[in-house]
């Protein structure tokens, strides 16, 4: 409706000519943000409760790469999908560029950025 293009026009070409994410990208950015306030210690207190940030045994290099807790879900259908499994593994699979953002602003021009590319351009 947008470009006034088909539905049988191809929606990747679309989708990057007005520099929208699809669906699954817009839902790993809220995630994200939403993990990115909990490393930052902004995010309200029941979901500073859900998402730990990792904090190793012993002085490591990754001490500093602002890593969440990975929980184990119980519910291979549900667990999987719940806030505690999936915003870790989102937000550790994100490039420590990303992830050593210090403002919301430059975080969120970053992920858009690694999203689009991982999504669209390749």
């Amino acid at each position: 409706m947008v470009l006034g293009k088909s539905h049988l026009d191809d929606s990747k070409a679309m989708l990057i000519t007005v520099h929208w994410l699809p669906v699954k990208a817009g839902i790993e950015h809220k995630i994200a943000l939403i993990c990115f306030y909990v490393v930052q210690s902004s995010a309200t207190l029941y979901i500073q409760d859900i998402l730990q940030p990792y904090v190793p045994k012993c002085n490591l290099r990754s001490h500093d790469s602002k890593l969440l807790v990975a929980s184990r879900a119980n519910l291979k259908s549900f667990g999987d999908r719940s806030l505690s499994e999936f915003g870790p593994t989102i937000w550790n699979s994100l490039p420590q560029s990303v992830r050593i953002s210090d403002s919301v602003g430059a975080f969120k021009k970053r992920l858009q950025t690694f999203l689009f590319t991982k999504y669209l351009l390749l």
